[in-house]
């Protein structure tokens, strides 16, 4: 499959012209001197360079000094998404949509942040919309396939080749969107299609693009596991706990995490780390 083998366009073409290109557009806007296509190149560069993703924190995204501005809303609507800020994200979004009622885009943003809140019924709703006014539409139908999936409502679901349809469709357009690669990656999990190597995969390119609903590690994790990759399965387990550890994450994830690396641990002869595991455990559940 190419979508798995890396010549996927955007993810791995770099414009060794960006800096210049913006250091030259950037002159001609502070002289003045810069025409309204000069204005759209310069928007263009800028947003190739991505440089939302420098925003790791709320404070750093509150010490930003931006113009009040209906771009400002859109940006962070963007940046609240980045970080698990769903709420704040979708109030953006909703007030944006007072100003532009017709925005697809605006629409599709609405239903990503009420995706992430579990709100699946008004999820549905909106695609249902966007797919009335676009029905040729492949960007984020990823999503709309999940929410199928999840309530199944979607009959066709059984048969997860349709899923993998759009999901191919989409990672072709988007191949740094975690979600996608996770989505295709749980069509292989199921029991129709069982392509555990190329789940795998696919949850690979999740983990390496900035898995924002961690779950590529966890699902790595289990898949060695399955697969009696014992080895394996200890590198995600404690990649994964590293995260949660990280990010104060707690839950059965973690118990799970702890468990095996103990189990590991303790099979492999070194007893002193599968003591530590298990002292974690036992404070954990009690």
């Amino acid at each position: 499959m190419i979508e798995l083998e890396g010549p996927l366009g955007k993810s791995d073409a770099v414009n060794s012209e960006l800096v210049s290109l913006e250091t030259e557009l950037s002159n001609l806007r502070k002289n003045g001197l810069i025409d309204p296509f000069g204005l759209f190149l310069y928007g263009l560069v800028l947003k190739e360079k991505e440089l939302q993703a420098l925003c790791t924190t709320i404070e750093t995204l509150n010490s930003l000094n931006l113009n009040n501005h209906w771009m400002k809303d859109f940006f962070l609507g963007s940046a609240y998404q980045e970080l698990r800020m769903h709420n704040e994200s979708l109030a953006k979004y909703e007030n944006l949509q007072g100003t532009f009622r017709f925005s697809n885009y605006i629409q599709a943003q609405i239903a990503k942040a009420q995706y992430s809140l579990r709100e699946f019924e008004q999820v549905e709703v909106i695609f249902e919309e966007l797919l009335r006014t676009d029905p040729y539409r492949v960007e984020d139908m990823d999503m709309y396939s999940n929410v199928l999936y999840a309530k199944e409502s979607y009959e066709m679901m059984v048969m997860p080749f349709y899923a993998l349809h759009y999901f191919r469709k989409s990672v072709f357009l988007q191949p740094n969107d975690s979600r996608l690669w996770s989505a295709m990656a749980q069509c292989y999990e199921t029991e129709q299609l069982h392509m555990l190597e190329e789940a795998i995969k696919c949850y690979r390119r999740a983990a390496n693009c900035n898995d924002k609903e961690a779950i590529a590690l966890h699902q790595l994790a289990k898949l060695h596991s399955e697969l009696g990759r014992l080895e394996e399965a200890a590198f995600y387990y404690k990649k994964d706990l590293e995260r949660m550890e990280v990010e104060e994450r707690e839950g059965p994830n973690m118990v799970e995490a702890l468990l095996f690396l103990a189990t590991y641990c303790k099979s492999q002869k070194r007893f002193e780390e599968a003591e530590v595991y298990c002292t974690r455990l036992l404070d954990y559940t009690g």
